[in-house]
C-alpha cells in the first residue's frame, strides 16, 4: 500500500446499548479513531479524514461493546488515497 494520507468510511446501524463503538485506522504506531454515540436507526456514514499510513502499512477495525442484544451492523467499508 502507498504511504500517503487517506480517509476510512464506513456505513453502520446500530441499536442502544452500546458502551463502546468505534472505528479506528492504526499506522505507524499511530491510531486514529471515530467514536459513535447513541442509536442509528438507518444507515449512517462514519469517516476519519487523515489517516497517515506510513511503511506500506496499515489496521484497520472497529471495537463495539454492549450488553445483550445490542447490536452493531457495517457495510460499505472504504480506505481511499487522498494524497
Amino acid at each position: 500500500m502507498p504511504d500517503g494520507v487517506y480517509t476510512l468510511t464506513a456505513k453502520i446501524k446500530n441499536s442502544t446499548g452500546l458502551s463502546e463503538l468505534e472505528m479506528y485506522g492504526i499506522s505507524n504506531g499511530i491510531r486514529a479513531f471515530t467514536k459513535v454515540d447513541g442509536e442509528n436507526k438507518e444507515w449512517e456514514t462514519i469517516k476519519i479524514n487523515e489517516i497517515k499510513i506510513k511503511k506500506g502499512s496499515v489496521e484497520i477495525g472497529f471495537i463495539a461493546h454492549g450488553s445483550t442484544k445490542a447490536f452493531c451492523c457495517i457495510d460499505d467499508v472504504s480506505l481511499v488515497k487522498n494524497r
